[in-house]
C-alpha cells in the first residue's frame, strides 16, 4: 500500500500563522500520509520524503522541520528510507511517500462496495481541526484553552492508525479519510456505488466545546469543512 501527500506553503500551511512552528509542520507532514494509510487500514513500514527549500530559509529552520518528520514518523514505527532535497525561487513545498502493507489475507479498506441500508460512522469528534484553521487564518492567537485545543487539532493531528485496523479486523469493508470534510468523503463513497446517505446535524459527534467559530454553526463546519 502507498499514499503521497504534498504540502505548499501559502496554500497548505501558512509561516505568518501565530505561533507557527516548523517541528510542527514537519510532524503534519506524516500525518497526513499515515492518515491516508489508515484509511486503507494499513500498517506504516517506511517512507521517502522530498523537500523543495527556499534559499533564504534557516539551518535552525530546516533541522526543526526534519526534526519533526522524524519524530512522527519514529512515534508509528514508520522508517524514512530516502528522499529528495532542492532549493526553490517558489514557495516551501513538502512531500512525503508512505508505504505499508496488510497481514497476510487482508484485503485493504476501500472506498468502493457501500450498499443500501449501511450505517455511516466517524472516529473521534467533528469540528474542532475546521475551527482551529479559521482561528489562524483570522490572525489571531488562541486565547482559551478550547482555541488552543481547535488549533493543535488543525496542526498536530493525530493518525487514526490503531482504530482502522480494528474497524478492518472487525469486518469494515469501505472507509475513507475525512480531512476533506465528511460530506466530501460521504459523496466519494456513496455517488460510486449509485447510492445517497442521509447526515442528520444533531446526530453528528461534534467536538463539545464548538458552538459558533466566526460566526459558523458547529454542525457546518462538521460538515462541510476540512478536517
Amino acid at each position: 500500500m502507498a499514499t503521497v501527500d504534498t504540502m505548499v506553503e501559502d496554500i497548505d500551511f501558512r509561516r505568518r500563522w501565530p505561533g507557527f512552528d516548523f517541528r510542527k509542520l514537519g510532524r503534519r507532514l506524516m500525518t497526513i500520509n499515515l492518515s491516508d494509510l489508515a484509511a486503507m487500514g494499513a500498517t506504516p513500514r517506511y517512507a521517502l520524503v522530498s523537500l523543495a527549500l527556499p534559499r533564504a530559509l534557516s539551518t535552525w529552520a530546516i533541522d526543526r522541520l526534519y526534526a519533526g518528520i522524524a519524530q512522527q514518523a519514529q512515534r508509528f514505527g514508520c522508517a524514512i528510507a530516502g528522499g529528495d532535497l532542492s532549493a526553490t525561487r517558489g514557495p516551501l513545498t513538502l512531500t512525503a511517500a508512505v508505504f505499508g502493507d496488510l497481514p497476510k489475507g487482508s484485503r485493504p479498506l476501500t472506498r468502493r462496495g457501500a450498499r443500501a441500508g449501511w450505517r455511516i460512522g466517524v472516529t473521534g469528534r467533528l469540528g474542532s481541526a475546521a475551527a482551529g484553521l479559521k482561528l489562524l487564518e483570522g490572525g489571531r492567537r488562541p486565547a482559551t484553552p478550547a482555541e488552543r485545543s481547535w488549533v493543535r487539532a488543525q496542526l498536530e493531528p493525530v493518525p487514526r492508525l490503531e482504530a482502522a485496523q480494528i474497524l478492518r479486523r472487525a469486518g469494515v469493508r469501505v472507509a475513507g479519510d475525512i480531512s476533506d470534510g465528511l460530506y466530501r468523503e460521504v459523496e466519494k463513497i456513496a455517488e460510486p456505488a449509485g447510492l445517497g446517505a442521509e447526515l442528520w446535524a444533531d446526530e453528528l459527534p461534534i467536538e463539545a466545546s464548538l458552538g459558533r467559530c466566526h460566526g459558523v454553526a458547529a454542525w457546518r463546519l462538521a460538515l462541510f469543512d476540512s478536517e
